[in-house]
């Protein structure tokens, strides 16, 4: 359940104009602190997509295309990826396994569930124009948006290969040209709150700064359990060798710890020239996702009935895990999810006539990761996956 608990939005830094407050249950939408008028919907009412590369009505544009609003994703009270899929039909976002800072994006049943470097994803995703091949980050980055457009079914034409079962386009707010702002806040059940808050400075004639962060705070809801005096019996006395933190008794899983910043600066110099520069920063720090050990077949070949996975003692592990409580778990080690991402952008567009615009798209990204799992979900060392990935992307 999530409770928007406070809005705050000001006419200037030094005018207080609208305080609202409100408890609501999950099956309300909650009351959004006022927003700027929705900058996806035209002068005339009409939906503007950019679903082929330049602004549109959606009724003119012949491909399937969903559009969510900034001002609905505010009143739906929408703080991460994996609710878009509550207004898109056909579309699932779950976490990636194993990796609480990843996404797996699905549409129309396409979806690639490893996000490495091996593996391109099947939904293109962009930020600003900017494609975003690696989903590490992206949740925190679905605040102070403008807009969100899926695009469903191959979109290879314009958005490049890696893109079968469609398109995800997400575009933030620019920065307007009165000083405004807001702050919202909420809180969620159980034991978790957010803070987003953005505000727009104007610096001089056709320039405008607009900044804006959002916090996510969530206390664990799986709990490492101690594994009791089994832990002292063979083979876990030889195979563990050290390696259960019993420090880790208490600790939460499934914990939120993340924070984001972003800066967008608007120069307009003329009519005809628009510059666009669009940086955020990325930081989480967290324990990492709970994970349970469901199945286990004696008598089958191969897979958890190795003879090393029984020497490490993995049958009386999972008989010890299936007694523990409802999001209770063991682990054979310590486990983390940390992340941080640095990205930066540019669109300039020039009109060199009514007829002709030269545009220019530029990015970069960088991503770095740490993860570590203990995949079979019990106190037996059976999979310990320890990864570090990242990368740097560059875009033109």
């Amino acid at each position: 359940m999530r409770k928007n608990i406070f809005g705050l939005s000001c006419l200037s830094p030094l005018a207080l104009l609208a305080v609202t407050t409100s408890v609501q249950a999950q099956s309300t939408p909650a009351v959004a602190a006022p927003q700027a008028e929705d900058t996806s919907v035209g002068a005339g009412g009409d939906i503007i997509v950019t679903a082929r590369r330049q602004e549109e009505r959606l009724q003119d544009v012949p491909v399937a295309v969903s559009v969510i609003g900034g001002d609905q994703l505010a009143r739906q009270n929408i703080t991460s990826m994996t609710e878009f899929q509550k207004s898109v039909p056909s579309l699932a976002i779950t976490q990636s396994n194993g990796r609480s800072n990843s996404a797996n994006i699905m549409l129309r049943g396409q979806r690639q569930a490893d996000n490495t470097i091996f593996a391109d994803p099947s939904v293109a995703v962009y930020i600003n124009e900017v494609n975003a091949p690696r989903t590490s980050g992206l949740d925190t980055t679905a605040f102070d948006l403008e807009s969100v457009q899926v695009l469903k079914g191959p979109q290879g034409t314009l958005f490049g290969r890696n893109s079968t079962g469609g398109a995800l386009l997400l575009t933030t707010r620019k920065p307007k040209d009165v000083s405004s702002g807001y702050i919202r806040t909420y809180v969620e059940d159980p034991l978790a709150a957010g803070i987003e808050a953005a505000g727009d400075l104007p610096i001089a004639q056709g320039v405008a700064l607009r900044i804006a962060g959002n916090y996510q705070y969530r206390r664990g809801f799986t709990r490492v359990v101690d594994p009791g005096a089994i832990l002292n019996t063979a083979p876990f006395n030889t195979t563990l060798a050290g390696t259960f933190n019993l420090v880790n008794r208490g600790e939460r899983l499934d914990d939120k710890n993340r924070w984001v910043g972003r800066a967008t600066l608007d120069l307009r110099p003329s009519g005809a020239l628009r510059s666009t520069f669009v940086v955020e920063a990325f930081q989480s720090d967290e324990n990492g996702v709970g994970t349970f050990s469901f199945d286990y077949q004696p008598g089958t070949a191969g897979g958890n009935t190795s003879p090393t996975v029984i020497a490490r003692g993995y049958p009386q592990a999972y008989a010890q895990a299936q007694a523990l409580g409802f999001h209770q778990t063991t682990l054979s080690a310590p486990v983390l999810s940390k992340y941080s991402m640095e990205s930066a952008s540019n669109v300039t567009t020039l009109a060199l006539s009514d007829d002709i615009t030269l545009k220019n798209v530029a990015g970069y990204r960088h991503i770095k990761g740490h993860d570590i799992i203990d995949q079979d979900g019990t106190f037996a060392n059976v999979i310990l996956n320890d990864a570090f990935n990242g990368g740097k992307m560059y875009s033109e």
